[in-house]
């Protein structure tokens, strides 16, 4: 706890430290350990897969002993660890009816097959005649009765052969003959397949959905007592054995689409391998694919020595699908357009390649139309085309061009693009299965979703780019990045079994047949050796059957131990896992935490889970879930974060941007930019930008303020708003909700909550966040600091980094000082004014140094909403940065070399000596009266003559004062205030320097704008030798005479100031600005009299203090009583 205490001392100065690389995985660099301290290092050995092999051993052994006709024989896995390792889905799932929860599996219950069902056979209407057409009818009765005769058969059938719809319907038919109790529940990989397949039976057997057949995805089910045959994800079935820890409440498993491979599944065929062996002997296993390695699946389930039987339902095709591969598209590739196989991706002329190919089809199907005699084919646009292709963004760039393409005036085909991906709503995936408006044609962009178990009718063609993208993990660094790959040959071989459904199709595979065929993998890496293993350690673990490593060693492709360990690892350091188990400590296992729980119930990864848990704990929940899902959804505004609070942050990180990035052009793609930061609100964070935007969206909805769709667009079009995602990401923070309210994490709402001041909501939100996703947010360079700067300031002519950008490619013969003007309009598409930027070219070079300084007259303006961004970069060079971001052009018109140089000497600019021109400079007046302290000077002592906050404050030197006394003497003779009364209020100009009053007194001042209203007209004025900003009439401003015009060439007698080495608390004021209290104790210290300062540096007219106080300073001070916390002077 000290260590802990210590840490967050900020009275303490910070070190900067090397930290060895490798820690999170356990493995310490052996070149920053001391010797002696080495022999108390633990080392970890690293191995393979190796550890899997006595693993599998035992559990053959166990299938070999397997009695599937003696009685049933009650495991020590069975009930006895159902209570054990209970876990926190009690609510959570609840698909089996309460008859079968009081009929467990055990030695006083008849088994299930022997049960009688006549209730629910008498009820509906039982039709056993199947469709003959279908491929897979042929096999009916020997599917039927190896399924009777075995505890597992593995099916193999073509794309469209009917094994999915029918398979549960012959299993149930049988049932229904011999009058015996049949539960079947299928699984499909993706819940657009489980819904529509469940509709699909239903309207074929013409039962009520949610009668005999229903379904359930996540928390949405349509299911009732009656219901004998449940389509539901591979998730669902998953989470409802490890909370039964038996297979007695079915009959049937049937495992649809097992060829996928993903982590649920691989893990379920895990437990369903185990339950077999141990309590659950009865319940029948039926593995489905069309494009499964039968043998790999037949022998991972061999009972004495036996595999499981392997049935094939191909022996013919309704309808047949023509296979072409970009090499045929020869005719309408003109540019020959090729794909880089060493580098996955679509390029543009990919996209305008399928677009013609588009243009063909639709022509192909008209001429076909007009030809065909037969009536019903005389809908031109009919049949529709599916698009596969590997992500979300690869999808919005299609459908922008299919819809560029309807808008075109030519002759072209009018298309319906749909969108299909899985962050979609159910009720939005459905409209695939609806017909296209009259007179176009319906193009579905999909993801892999719609690869397996989906059935479209009128899919005529498939374009299939051949890509997708994987989950890869490096779990040494447990680094997880969305890789685009080339898709395996089993992947395309399903996308081409959507075509030929109903007709005879065609596919179009947009890579050469030679790479096909020759280089692309058959199958692709299972998920098990390639994403993160948090969440299958977790579900391992609630099974209580033994440590990970004996459970995942199970797998048909077992993960590295070393990925185990350092899964382990990584789960005991977020607090999913104890360090021991049973008390003793283990590198191998850990007991799970009550948060390990709520981890493996919850559909996010571990550290989101984490967020939202912390986030329940602080009293920020809904800001919580809205961030969190802001991380998964992987990526609402126009340019290319369950209490209120935390629920908003799990579901931003859980989506991709609610922000549109890219624009139509790179105005407004900067424009777009500039509202993200506004919608950060100073915060720079992208998580707080959709945290306020979404609860901005949230609240018009609520209030009625967006009733209508058109608003509502208007209202997404001007804040650069995606309003398709901002829904999206609304349904899953929905979603998110109710679970976690099953698990009894609801928001507070009694009057003992938490009730956080929002600078208090915005630091307690940074900490969640940053518990939530510890150690991930430490960042690593090759470079020390040293280095680093030294290179920054050379690059940029040691002007400030924070403040100033580059040109190059300026012709250095020209006359830069020519072109300031111009180069200053670059910036105002972007709003910076002119008058805030200060142009530099520097002598022999081609750089145009851009430095954005303070404006004085816009810094005190409160009428206007300034930029803000944290840190001491400014605002200015983020959208300078963007502009070059967004290819903005940044040309300006020049003059011939010679013209130019000719004109520029008539004005003065330069002169020319010797055939070379150099620059005319101004000699500076009364340089020796400047105040400001050079680097000889390091003490003063003098008065503070006025604070505007620790960063900025104004300062008179004591050898000053009498000066400044005599110039007011001056000022306030009253000849000279009688004489110096202006005429009218043009004779007064923005910049000039006059006098006016403060404090009874007139000082001088330079004027910043004119205040104009109905009584009268004021002017807004700097006083330049106190540092304040005044408003004062026009009557009381004076010009100065004659005699004292030389005022007007003195410089100011003060200087500005910045405490130097801290910075504003981040605990006091989370906004970066300081805080009340911090300025009131500097007033204080002024008000105290004359004071010391020691000068640390001088950087662009400002001086970096110390303010000496006793035997310490200020800043510490500020620092101890945790108003301020030390920091690095940067610049």
């Amino acid at each position: 706890m000290d260590d802990i205490n210590d840490f967050f001392d900020f009275s303490k100065n910070f070190e900067r430290k090397t930290v060895p690389r490798g820690c999170v995985s356990g493995t310490v660099a052996t070149t920053v350990i001391p010797a002696e301290d080495s022999k108390h290092l633990m080392k970890r050995e690293y191995v393979g897969t190796e550890y899997s092999k006595d693993v599998a051993e035992m559990e053959r052994l166990k299938l070999e002993k397997l009695d599937l006709n003696g009685d049933h024989d009650q495991s020590r896995y069975g009930a006895s660890c159902s209570v054990v390792a209970s876990s926190c889905m009690d609510d959570l799932e609840s698909l089996s009816d309460s008859d079968d929860d009081d009929e467990r599996d055990n030695d006083n219950v008849p088994s299930r097959p022997n049960r009688v069902d006549d209730a629910i056979y008498d009820r509906y209407p039982f039709d056993l005649r199947r469709d003959e057409n279908l491929p897979i009818h042929d096999k009916r009765e020997e599917i039927v009765n190896t399924i009777r005769a075995n505890p597992v058969v593995v099916i193999e059938g073509d794309t469209g052969c009917g094994k999915t719809t029918q398979v549960p319907q012959y299993i149930i038919d049988d049932a229904y003959t011999r009058r015996e109790y049949c539960k079947i529940i299928c699984t499909q990989p993706r819940r657009i397949a489980a819904i529509s397949i469940a509709r699909r039976v239903c309207q074929e057997r013409k039962w009520p959905e949610g009668s005999i057949v229903g379904y359930q995805v996540g928390l949405h089910a349509n299911i009732s007592e009656d219901t004998r045959i449940v389509y539901c994800t591979t998730g669902v079935l998953l989470q409802k054995l490890i909370h039964e820890k038996s297979l007695g409440n079915y009959t049937h498993i049937i495992l649809d689409e097992v060829h996928e491979r993903d982590q649920e599944m691989d893990f379920l065929l895990i437990v369903i391998r185990r339950f077999l062996s141990t309590n659950s002997k009865r319940c029948k296993i039926i593995l489905m694919s069309a494009t499964i390695n039968s043998v790999e699946f037949s022998n991972y389930f061999k009972i004495k020595r036996e595999p499981a039987p392997i049935l094939k339902a191909d022996s013919r095709r309704l309808f047949q699908v023509k296979d072409f591969y970009l090499d045929d598209l020869g005719r309408i590739n003109n540019t020959n357009v090729e794909i880089d196989v060493t580098e996955p991706g679509i390029s543009p002329e990919m996209y305008r390649l399928v677009l013609k190919l588009i243009i063909v089809i639709d022509n192909i199907e008209k001429q076909e139309v007009a030809l065909s005699l037969n009536s019903q084919t005389n809908a031109a646009n009919s049949t529709s085309i599916l698009i596969f292709l590997p992500g979300i963004n690869e999808i919005e760039q299609m459908c922008k061009r299919l819809e560029l393409l309807n808008n075109s005036e030519e002759n072209t085909p009018k298309l319906s693009p749909i969108r299909l991906h899985s962050l979609i709503s159910p009720d939005e995936q459905i409209k695939v299965f609806h017909q296209a408006p009259l007179g176009y044609r319906k193009v579905i962009l999909a993801t892999n979703i719609a690869e397996s178990s989906i059935t479209v009718p009128d899919v005529k063609y498939v374009i299939d780019f051949c890509l997708t993208k994987a989950l890869v993990t490096d779990t040494a660094s447990n680094f997880t990045s969305l890789q685009l790959q080339w898709a395996s040959k089993a992947n395309c071989k399903q996308r081409a079994g959507r075509a030929g459904r109903v007709m005879n199709g065609r596919v179009y595979r947009l890579v050469p047949r030679y790479y096909y065929e020759n280089y692309m993998d058959e199958f692709s890496i299972p998920e098990m050796l390639r994403c993160p293993l948090e969440n299958v350690v977790l579900k391992a673990k609630l099974l209580d059957m033994g440590p990970p490593p004996d459970i995942l060693g199970l797998a048909m492709s077992p993960p590295n131990l070393s990925d185990i360990h350092n899964t382990i690892l990584t789960l005991k350091e977020v607090g999913a896992l104890y360090t021991t188990v049973n008390g003793v400590y283990s590198v191998q296992d850990g007991d799970i935490s009550y948060m390990g729980r709520i981890m493996a119930s919850l559909p996010l990864n571990i550290r989101l889970s984490r967020l939202i848990v912390l986030g329940y704990i602080f009293s920020v929940l809904e800001d919580a879930i809205i961030i969190g899902k802001v991380f998964g959804f992987f990526k609402f505004l126009e340019i290319c974060l369950y209490n209120l609070w935390a629920f908003v942050s799990a579901a931003g990180l859980s989506v991709r941007s609610i922000f549109r990035y890219h624009g139509s052009t790179p105005q407004s793609d900067c424009d777009a930019y500039i509202q993200k930061l506004l919608w950060a609100d100073g915060s720079g964070s992208d998580l707080f930008a959709i945290l306020k935007s979404y609860k901005v969206w949230k609240s018009m909805r609520e209030q009625n303020s967006l009733r209508e769709e058109e608003g509502e667009h208007a209202w997404a079009k001007r804040f650069y708003i995606n309003l398709r995602t901002i829904k999206e990401m609304h349904l899953l923070v929905q979603e998110l909700k109710e679970r976690l309210a099953n698990l009894n994490f609801k928001e507070q709402t009694t009057y003992q909550r938490v009730h956080w001041m929002d600078r208090e909501k915005t630091i307690i939100l940074k900490i969640i966040i940053a518990g939530a996703f510890y150690p991930n947010y430490f960042t690593r360079t090759s470079l020390n600091d040293t280095e680093r700067d030294r290179k920054m300031y050379h690059v940029l002519n040691g002007n400030d980094p924070c403040r100033t950008v580059f040109f190059t490619n300026f012709n250095n013969k020209h006359v830069g000082e020519l072109y300031t003007r111009s180069i200053k309009d670059i910036f105002k598409d972007v709003r910076i004014p002119a008058k805030d930027i200060e142009v530099r070219f520097q002598s022999g070079s081609e750089k145009v140094f851009v430095t954005f300084k303070k404006n004085l007259e816009d810094e005190y303006d409160d009428s206007t909403y300034r930029l803000t961004v944290p840190g001491k970069v400014r605002a200015e060079v983020y959208k300078a940065v963007r502009m070059r971001l967004s290819k903005m052009k940044t040309i300006i018109n020049v003059m011939d070399v010679n013209m130019g140089i000719k004109y520029a000497e008539e004005l003065g600019i330069v002169s020319v000596k010797d055939g070379e021109w150099q620059l005319v400079r101004d000699s500076l007046k009364h340089a020796d009266l400047i105040v400001l302290p050079s680097i000889f000077q390091k003490k003063l002592r003098g008065q503070i003559t006025h604070i505007e906050n620790c960063s900025k404050f104004f300062f008179l030197p004591a050898s000053e004062s009498e000066r400044l006394r005599d110039i007011h003497d001056a000022l306030n003779d009253p000849r000279e205030l009688k004489a110096g009364v202006f005429d009218s209020p043009a004779a007064v100009s923005k910049g000039m320097l006059l006098s006016a009053p403060l404090d009874d007194k007139y000082r001088r001042a330079k004027v910043l704008k004119v205040i104009s209203n109905a009584r009268s007209i004021q002017f807004q004025v700097f006083f330049i030798d106190n540092g304040c900003i005044g408003t004062v009439d026009f009557e009381d401003l004076r010009c100065y005479s004659a005699k004292l015009a030389s005022l007007s060439e003195i410089p100011p007698r003060i200087f500005e100031c910045r405490l130097a080495m801290v910075q504003p608390s981040t605990v006091r004021s989370p906004n970066g600005k300081w805080s009340d209290d911090a300025n009131e104790l500097l007033q204080k210290c002024a008000n105290a009299g004359s004071v010391e300062l020691e000068v640390f540096s001088v950087v662009d007219a400002v001086a970096n203090v110390f303010i000496r106080v006793d035997h310490t300073t200020f800043n510490d001070i500020l620092v101890e009583k945790q108003y301020a916390r030390k920091c690095d002077e940067n610049y």
